[in-house]
């Protein structure tokens, strides 16, 4: 879409302030891993940021990458907590595999300042979410789903990560994607950026390896 990288560019230049969840000047209540497993699990591909306008706090973030082990652990949990069959375990796993090599999807939280709801699902939002790929690319969603409170999604999450009430907004949301590796390709050299942007300023979450988001091994370095 062409107004995209018109519009990222503009309103990255908005004077407000995104910084990481654990800044000592934070204002905003956020995600917290359960226990150290749930640390381990998520450390190399959870990301968090605050935007602040004027000090005053406007939106929270945390996103989740939808790669191969996160569907995996899903898949799993879901056919031990419900005794799923060998058949129906197999279709889950065929239909979120498809998914990761169709589509950029995360898992997408968000706190507005003041409980003041950010509805990214609705295309007259004042807010706009981008991806900026591995190539440089600025897409728009091809989709964007709100997730129930009541939903095995929801109940997912809650199992990992305090901080998950009735005020949280959660976001499942994908980009057009090029499985490179089916044709042979490697990722490309620039990381993978989450732009939630808007009148009132920008946050901007990035992965530094985009092989997170290809056929391959998920990354093992630190985050960034």
């Amino acid at each position: 879409m062409p107004w995209a990288g018109g519009l990222c560019a503009g309103l990255l230049l908005a004077c407000t302030t995104a910084q990481e969840r654990d800044s000592p000047s934070d204002l905003l209540s956020g995600l917290r891993f359960r226990d150290p497993q749930t640390a381990a699990l998520f450390l190399n591909t959870h990301r968090a940021g605050n935007l602040y306008e004027d000090f005053r706090p406007v939106m929270a973030v945390d996103a989740v990458p939808m790669d191969l082990k996160y569907r995996r652990q899903f898949v799993a949990m879901v056919g031990q907590r419900y005794l799923l069959p060998e058949g129906e375990l197999r279709r889950m796993t065929a239909e979120q595999e498809g998914e990761f090599d169709n589509r950029m999807e995360m898992i997408v939280l968000i706190y507005g300042g003041s409980n003041v709801p950010v509805p990214l699902e609705n295309p007259k939002s004042v807010w706009r979410i981008l991806l900026l790929d591995d190539d440089g690319q600025v897409l728009a969603p091809a989709r964007v789903e709100k997730i129930r409170l009541d939903s095995v999604t929801f109940q997912f999450l809650n199992t990992y990560f305090y901080g998950l009430d009735r005020w949280s907004q959660v976001f499942k949301v994908g980009f057009p994607k090029l499985e490179k590796s089916a044709l042979g390709k490697r990722p490309g050299g620039k990381p993978i950026q989450l732009i939630i942007t808007g009148i009132a300023g920008t946050v901007t979450l990035s992965w530094s390896d985009p092989s997170l988001f290809y056929r391959g091994e998920a990354p093992s370095a630190p985050r960034q």
